[in-house]
């Protein structure tokens, strides 16, 4: 499967490499007296031949604007010296990690035996209600994306025929979006035929139409 970055992290700061961590430290100040600090994978020549460019901490803070970067190696490391005996409270969304070698390394830094975390909460409900809130520039992207998949459902029912397959009507579909601006779908497309249409997840995609 391709990678999928958490939704939470594209708002907050638009990195989407996977085994990453995005840090935001704040204290008692407030505003503007914070700190986003992104751990990442580091440059790496042979994995970067197979699976692309990697952006490394040297150029990270340039590219999303966070105030530090470094490598994910130094995560637990990190979190041991600077946070774990010195009263913080914690906001970290334990319930939804799709990375257990990421969250134990976050665990074992924070809720050691000399730990003084005052408190651990989820922040995503309220990384929700400021996603809740549009910019311009995000209206716009919505508009756009809408406009673009309204095209694509058109050619695609302008160009489908009974002696088609559903993966066939699936890649018109795709090939639509994509050439229409899109990046990515935002679900696997439904494409079923005969009693099939009846099932609400149906993804398979891969029988004739009846």
């Amino acid at each position: 499967y391709k990678f999928h970055q958490n939704p939470n992290m594209i708002y907050l700061c638009g990195f989407l490499e996977p085994d990453s961590v995005l840090m935001l430290e704040s204290t008692s100040k407030g505003l503007p007296d914070h700190k986003a600090i992104l751990y990442l994978q580091p440059k790496d020549p042979f994995h970067e031949l197979w699976n692309g460019v990697r952006c490394g901490p040297e150029t990270a803070v340039e590219h999303f604007g966070v105030d530090e970067a470094y490598e994910i190696s130094h995560l637990k490391h990190d979190l041991q010296t600077k946070y774990a005996s010195t009263g913080y409270s914690v906001w970290y969304d334990s319930h939804d990690s799709v990375n257990d070698k990421i969250h134990s390394e976050i665990y074992d830094g924070l809720m050691t035996s000399k730990s003084d975390i005052v408190s651990v909460n989820s922040p995503t409900e309220h990384i929700q209600k400021l996603r809740i809130v549009k910019s311009a520039g995000e209206i716009e992207l919505l508009r756009k994306a809408g406009e673009i998949a309204s095209k694509s459902f058109q050619q695609t029912m302008k160009k489908t025929s009974l002696d088609m397959t559903e993966a066939q009507m699936e890649s018109l579909f795709e090939h639509s979006c994509k050439m229409g601006g899109a990046q990515w779908l935002s679900f696997p497309p439904v494409v079923a035929g005969g009693e099939r249409a009846l099932s609400l997840h149906y993804i398979k995609n891969n029988r004739s139409f009846e």
